[in-house]
């Protein structure tokens, strides 16, 4: 089967000592891949907290797998564990944006809520994005304001839309997904990051940045750009490619010793190594009551298999001994 593979970077801010970012890269107990990307929110205070209660309540609510409403319910109640644990209790609203994408086989499925963005990249252009939810953006769609005013404007950071941020009694803001999945198709690329990166590079220059890259080397070339070009937030990417062609499986990757996987390669993703920063991955994803639930269904696929074997051999026994037996009759 085809190598699929991801990578995830995340670095805080220059001169900042915390890095408000999180991330997770994860299968699917469906046997899918789940990719989130969480920004907190630092102005409303605690925006640490937020984005890595959000990461792992989300990637529980993921856990099976799914849809777009699969997305839609983990947000909604992400949104509600927020308000809860964080929001309620004080100091502070903490909050955070997210973007998250469940892919299976050829299918990729969306929702986010505030800037944290995605880009569905093929041949070096950008095929679908998420629409960041911004007060300049709706501002720009209903007419009020122009394409050039909104970039020279004040506001590029006020955000309509995110998990957390209002306490339990306050209405909340409804999260966002695609109206239909994106369809891959080999070689394409998927892109999630905060706006750290997207702050300061486009959907265009990141489609031509992740052209004929590994998932690897797109990520390192992306948070360099942003480095590059004096970005002032954390900055967290993620990169997905469907399925790897050979020429990218084959390229080299700097500390790591590559170990294919014919389903999906995890061990190319950054974790903690980086100052401040949450990325997290697993090859196998924690059951809902038992964390060594897969591996007990695996040791139960193994015994089953040599029960199959153990029986078609006693059938096939029985059927020789039967033909025996009637030739015999016949003799």
């Amino acid at each position: 089967m085809p190598l699929r593979t991801v990578h995830g970077r995340s670095v805080p801010a220059p001169e900042r000592d915390e890095n408000q970012d999180a991330f997770v890269v994860a299968p699917t107990r469906s046997g899918g891949i789940m990719l989130i990307v969480c920004d907190g929110m630092g102005g409303m205070g605690r925006g640490a907290e937020a984005s890595r209660l959000a990461t792992r309540e989300l990637e529980l609510g993921l856990g099976e797998g799914g849809d777009h409403d699969t997305i839609a319910e983990a947000l909604v109640t992400t949104d509600r564990t927020l308000r809860r644990k964080l929001v309620d209790p004080g100091p502070g609203r903490p909050g955070c944006t997210a973007v998250v994408s469940l892919i299976h086989d050829d299918h990729c499925y969306v929702g986010w809520a505030g800037d944290a963005r995605c880009v569905h990249i093929r041949g070096g252009e950008v095929l679908g994005h998420t629409t960041d939810h911004k007060l300049i953006e709706e501002l720009v769609a209903s007419g009020a304001l122009s394409r050039e005013d909104a970039a020279s404007g004040r506001m590029g950071h006020v955000v309509t839309r995110c998990l957390g941020g209002r306490r339990s009694g306050e209405p909340g803001h409804a999260p966002e997904t695609l109206a239909s999945a994106w369809r891959l198709e080999p070689g394409d690329a998927l892109v999630l990051c905060s706006d750290g990166l997207s702050d300061v590079l486009d959907d265009e220059a990141i489609a031509r940045t992740v052209h004929n890259r590994s998932a690897n080397d797109a990520v390192e070339e992306l948070v360099a750009a942003a480095t590059a070009r004096g970005t002032q937030d954390d900055c967290t990417v993620v990169v997905y490619r469907h399925p790897v062609t050979p020429a990218l499986a084959a390229l080299p990757r700097e500390g790591s010793t590559p170990r294919p996987d014919p389903l999906l390669d995890l061990d190319r993703t950054e974790e903690n190594t980086w100052p401040g920063a949450t990325g997290r991955r697993r090859r196998t994803p924690p059951g809902p009551d038992d964390p060594k639930a897969d591996k007990k269904d695996e040791d139960g696929a193994i015994d089953m298999n040599m029960l199959y074997i153990s029986g078609a051999f006693v059938c096939l026994v029985v059927a020789v001994l039967l033909t025996a037996a009637i030739m015999g009759g016949w003799l």
